[in-house]
């Protein structure tokens, strides 16, 4: 397990912490992480968001084995792992956040479970233009520290491939 770093309950997950993405292989792109592992809409819940697991609380082999991931993604899904500073780095001043959020469907790992929230008070055109872009800096992030399915080591992916 990673290094511990405190996590207040409901409070903001530290920015020197790092995130898992779980990633389902019916939403890759070319073998990589896209835009389908990051769906956000202004239309969500306020206490909705992108589902994360702390990976201080949380091993890559306990979040594949949940039984709510293994439901949507499959055993052995693939992962991302993203620091949560390089997350917020474009956006903390619009007011996104990865904040814990105990998660039942977790069942013993509900405190390892937190969401990237916020985005749902970006309206109008504009706020839709930035969460796209959002969500093609997530991807980025993603593909930089990528576990295939099944695999415990992380693929690096700096330079996106072109696709038509």
């Amino acid at each position: 397990m990673a290094a511990s770093v405190s996590v207040e309950r409901g409070g903001s997950v530290p920015p020197e912490n790092k995130i898992y993405r779980a990633m389902n292989p019916n939403h890759l792109q070319s073998g990589l992480p896209s835009d389908n592992h990051f769906v956000m809409r202004q239309n969500h819940a306020p206490d909705d968001g992108v589902s994360t697991g702390i990976s201080s609380l949380i091993q890559l082999a306990e979040l594949r084995s949940i039984p709510a991931i293994v439901k949507i993604c499959g055993e052995s899904c693939g992962a991302a792992e993203l620091l949560v500073s390089e997350v917020l780095a474009p956006v903390a001043l619009l007011g996104i956040s990865v904040l814990q959020q105990d998660s039942s469907d977790w069942g013993s790992f509900a405190g390892a479970h937190a969401v990237i929230t916020g985005y749902q008070g970006l309206k109008g055109n504009d706020g839709r233009r930035k969460i796209r872009d959002f969500q093609r800096h997530l991807v980025k992030l993603a593909r930089k520290a990528y576990f295939p399915q099944g695999s415990n080591t992380a693929f690096s992916m700096d330079v996106v491939p072109f696709s038509e």
